[in-house]
């Protein structure tokens, strides 16, 4: 609580210029009244609540003692009717009746949980009187039952006719009467004394916040005045946020249209060197060959050594070719130039999978729609590189490529059951397969994760934006 009051005044006092002296009282005045208004209110609510439990036991032993009477009468009159009639059923009720009746009894005698009573509860020795008169009563009338069992009937209505029985009974019930006044009396004074305590409470939860009221009346002006000036402060801000988020956004647009003009110049020169190698020095590797052909069929004869390394030569020249041409695949893809980007995405998937051997699981978009070439080719080099890991290091046996296309993005996700990998040490990895498709991805805007684990294989999720889709070298 002190460091709590500390902390008030430094606020206090750190606003002091700003709220003024009149305003920092009666705000700490308000204060002062409010916690004793919630302490207050409190202790007269836990008495409140004491004095309802009080009110609820008074009246539960009233309830008991009250079936305590009903139950010795009903007791009483079965017995009679045993007692005249003969009929056994009457005892069922007796012995029930006299169970409840020490029942309800002993459950009058419990005392009180709560001793704050303005009334001295009854003595214990009352309850004794009438426990010792209940059981000379019930030894009086347990005697006539057993005396009309064994054939004595007149006997038992002559024990039934004395004046023992019903001056025990008369006994019983005059002690009760007593008692029950005596809780009634106590019952009254409980509820007089909760009624105090209701209009206590009442008065500290009316005039408590009457009096917090009238002060805040007092400073409210002030405070409207410090809003006011906030509030333009705020909308002010407001403005230069949003101008700058503005901004941030049209950077953001400027930087992603940027990568994407990027990639597009990237792609479109590697079209270009890929052209040149198939043109350029796929001819001159030809004609080399050729040549080399003829040198082997005119020497074949007459310089047998020659030949030989001519052979050598030219399977040197068609391992050249073989690079070359891989060279041009990975530089850029010729089918995707011939046959469009749909045909050759799905000749990779299909070749890379029978060449590995793989049973595929296709899942193919229709091939109608048209893609940017730039975003096109970011999608045929991450499925390219992802098939490639799994040729490498997957030993899978299924993979499964699913691609869904639509009006905002391009989903590619693709699955093995191979070995799997430890997806927290491919940030240590040397390799630059995988961290450069995550960087061509996310340069425009996409997002790229890998999930895996050791013996489960791995599952690569790509989502290309089509925001841009009008953008970049063409539509494919």
């Amino acid at each position: 609580m002190q460091n709590i009051i500390e902390n008030i005044l430094n606020k206090l006092n750190t606003h002091y210029e700003i709220f003024g002296r009149k305003s920092i009282i009666y705000l700490s005045l308000a204060l002062v009244i409010a916690m004793m208004t919630i302490f207050f209110s409190d202790s007269w609510i836990l008495k409140i609540k004491s004095q309802d439990a009080q009110i609820a036991e008074v009246r539960k032993i009233i309830q008991s003692l009250n079936q305590f009477k009903s139950n010795l009468y009903k007791a009483e009159s079965t017995q009679r009717g045993y007692v005249i009639t003969q009929k056994l059923y009457y005892l069922d009720f007796y012995d029930k009746a006299i169970q409840d009746a020490k029942l309800h009894l002993s459950d009058s005698e419990k005392p009180m949980s709560n001793k704050v009573v303005a009334v001295k509860a009854p003595d214990k020795k009352i309850f004794d009187d009438i426990r010792a008169t209940l059981e000379a009563k019930v030894t009086e009338m347990n005697i006539t039952i057993e005396l009309v069992k064994s054939g004595k009937a007149k006997e038992a209505v002559n024990v039934v006719s004395l004046d023992k029985g019903l001056d025990q009974s008369n006994k019983i019930t005059f002690i009760t009467d007593s008692l029950l006044n005596d809780y009634d009396q106590m019952l009254k004074a409980i509820i007089n004394q909760r009624t105090g305590s209701i209009d206590a409470a009442r008065s500290a939860v009316i005039f408590g916040p009457l009096l917090l009221m009238l002060l805040v009346v007092l400073v409210i002006r002030q405070l409207f005045l410090e809003l006011a000036d906030k509030n333009k402060t705020q909308i002010l801000l407001s403005e230069i946020n949003a101008t700058n988020q503005l901004k941030l956004d049209e950077q953001a647009n400027m930087l992603s249209e940027l990568a994407l003009s990027n990639l597009a110049d990237v792609e479109r020169e590697r079209r270009h060197l890929a052209r040149e190698l198939h043109d350029e020095l796929g001819s001159i590797l030809t004609a080399t060959k050729m040549d080399i052909s003829w040198a082997i069929k005119s020497l074949k004869n007459s310089h047998p050594q020659i030949v030989e390394k001519l052979k050598k030569t030219s399977s040197y020249i068609d391992n050249g070719i073989y690079f070359k041409r891989e060279i041009v695949q990975n530089l850029h893809p010729p089918m995707i130039s011939s046959f469009g980007f749909w045909p050759a995405l799905k000749n990779m998937i299909e070749d890379t999978a029978e060449r590995n051997q793989w049973e595929l699981n296709l899942i193919f978009p229709n091939e109608e729609i048209k893609i940017n070439e730039t975003i096109a080719l970011v999608a045929y080099r991450v499925i390219q590189e992802t098939l490639n890991n799994c040729s490498k290091y997957a030993k899978a046996k299924k993979v499964s490529v699913f691609i869904i296309c639509d009006s905002t993005n391009l989903k590619i996700e693709v699955q093995d059951d191979g070995i799997g990998l430890d997806v927290s040490r491919l940030q240590e990895s040397t390799t630059h397969g995988i961290r450069g498709m995550s960087h061509r991805v996310q340069a425009i805007g996409g997002k790229y994760n890998i999930t895996s684990a050791t013996s489960a294989g791995v599952n690569t999720l790509v989502i290309l934006p089509l925001k841009n889709n009008q953008a970049g070298v063409g539509l494919l």
